[in-house]
């Protein structure tokens, strides 16, 4: 017996090298193919075996080739069960669709499919983020997780000390935070799973659009110079009110038309008001910026609300050219969407238990935020200025920038915990001709260094919901967004 096990052994070291390798290779050609420059020559698709030989040929391989299994959520998340003894269960790739089709959005990204060993087909996202750093989107997922696993321990709570009588908060039973695999090739390519069944808001409105009014899309009638001028002038409110009178809301007749019956349409739209509130109040906690219309997602099977592209985390929008001002997306059509109460009713109490939720699990959330905020994953631009003073060797300096990278991640934390304590940032408003509008008590999330010294006041639940509404809905605040992240839609 010793005998035939010193013989088995190399080989099967062998065959556990040879794995290794191939996914080595693997990953190296899926890094080709997300840093493919075929787009810029205006290619909409072109062919994955023509342009990429390889893949094909790693996925054939040989007999006895290992089996490489196809990334989804549900085999590497948190729940993932890949027991030896159930490996036929585990979904393989069989091949690569004969396309990749190329995305139309700014970044390029380039959709390509993977057949799996049982017959279907599996699309993954190929992305390369040149300004960014697509691991801060794998530590969001992990997040997320741990985020849905408080609500259901919630929810179990919740049943338990209901006496049998429905309470009014029932909307967020069942409800989750979506999310889906990102595998991270390297720090700025990823293969990200894709969401089947799913379109960009700023499709659904467009859609709805054509069907209503008749007209063109109203993302290429509103961003232009005149409407931007017109917003920013002295009398931006009344002209932001002008506007929107001229485009009225519309995605309630996309899920009009999504609805097979009423009650159907009632299901759905209490999934978009319980998903969308959710959303909101863990955006505002983790300061997630960049929320235009591409960035969230519909789907047209429940019509639940996901995001997408968390490289702007961290309040990380008030540092732009064109700083954000609003803790959240909650525009005319977001409103609309909900129904004759709008953002009364249904999406405030949920927006309050969910933010119950996350007050309450204050100590666990912060503990996942001080391991993320402190990795260097998320203090990849300041790693790199480190390096180059080193070779320019100016120690000192680089001591300085990594210095201040360790406080801006304890002033991170410190932020998150005051907002999970009730705290609301408070700053004066900006007009449009420079001066301030307004006093201490506009409530504006702003960063400590944007408008001068952090100033806030612990609230309750219901009164941090209140003012959060208040800021996201006002039209004070809504001229003051970057014309491109659409605040008249």
């Amino acid at each position: 017996m010793k005998v035939l096990h010193e013989k088995a052994l190399p080989a099967a070291i062998q065959a556990d090298s040879q794995g290794v390798e191939q996914h080595k290779m693997l990953i190296r050609e899926l890094c080709n193919l997300c840093i493919d420059t075929k787009c810029e020559a205006g290619d909409a698709n072109f062919s994955t075996l023509a342009s990429f030989p390889k893949l094909q040929r790693l996925i054939r391989g040989g007999r006895g080739s290992p089996k490489i299994v196809i990334p989804l959520q549900q085999h590497i998340g948190y729940n993932a069960r890949l027991d030896c003894d159930d490996e036929d269960s585990v979904v393989g790739v069989a091949s690569w669709g004969p396309m990749v089709k190329i995305m139309s959005s700014k970044a390029k990204p380039k959709r390509i499919v993977m057949c799996g060993t049982d017959g279907r087909q599996y699309p993954f996202l190929a992305k390369q983020e040149s300004n960014g750093d697509m691991r801060k989107d794998a530590r969001m997922m992990d997040l997320f997780t741990m985020i849905n696993h408080n609500l259901d321990s919630h929810s179990k709570e919740s049943r338990n000390a209901n006496d049998g009588e429905e309470p009014r908060s029932s909307l967020l039973k069942g409800v989750k935070l979506r999310t889906y695999a990102v595998i991270c090739l390297s720090s700025a390519a990823a293969l990200i799973e894709w969401m089947t069944g799913f379109q960009t808001m700023r499709e659904c409105i467009s859609t709805a659009a054509a069907r209503v009014i008749e007209e063109e899309s109203p993302f290429v009638k509103l961003l232009n110079t005149r409407v931007r001028d017109d917003i920013l002038a002295p009398n931006g409110a009344t002209a932001f009110a002008r506007l929107l009178r001229e485009n009225p809301p519309v995605l309630q007749h996309w899920y009009f038309a999504l609805a097979r019956d009423a009650d159907h349409w009632l299901n759905i739209r209490n999934r978009f008001i319980a998903t969308q509130a959710l959303w909101c109040m863990v955006g505002y906690i983790i300061g997630l910026g960049d929320r235009h219309c591409e960035n969230i997602m519909l789907s047209d099977v429940d019509g639940e609300l996901t995001h997408v592209d968390f490289d702007c985390i961290f309040d990380a929008g008030h540092k732009l050219k064109v700083p954000e001002v609003v803790p959240f997306r909650l525009t005319s059509n977001c409103v609309s969407a909900m129904g004759a109460n709008g953002v009364e009713g249904p999406f405030r109490w949920v927006c309050v238990e969910a933010m119950s939720v996350l007050r309450a699990h204050k100590k666990t959330l912060l503990s996942v935020m001080f391991s993320f905020v402190a990795d260097p994953v998320t203090q990849w631009a300041t790693a790199a200025r480190t390096k180059q003073f080193s070779l320019r060797g100016g120690k000192t300096e680089a001591n300085l920038v990594v210095a201040r990278a360790s406080d801006n991640a304890d002033r991170t934390v410190k932020e998150v915990e005051q907002k999970l304590s009730g705290v609301v940032f408070l700053a004066r408003a900006v007009t449009s001709d420079g001066s301030h509008d307004g006093g201490a008590q506009d409530p504006l999330l702003l960063p400590n260094d944007f408008q001068g010294d952090f100033r806030g006041a612990s609230l309750s639940v219901e009164g941090q919901v209140d003012e959060l509404i208040r800021v996201a809905t006002s039209t004070k605040y809504l001229i003051r967004m970057y014309i491109g992240w659409m605040p008249l839609l």
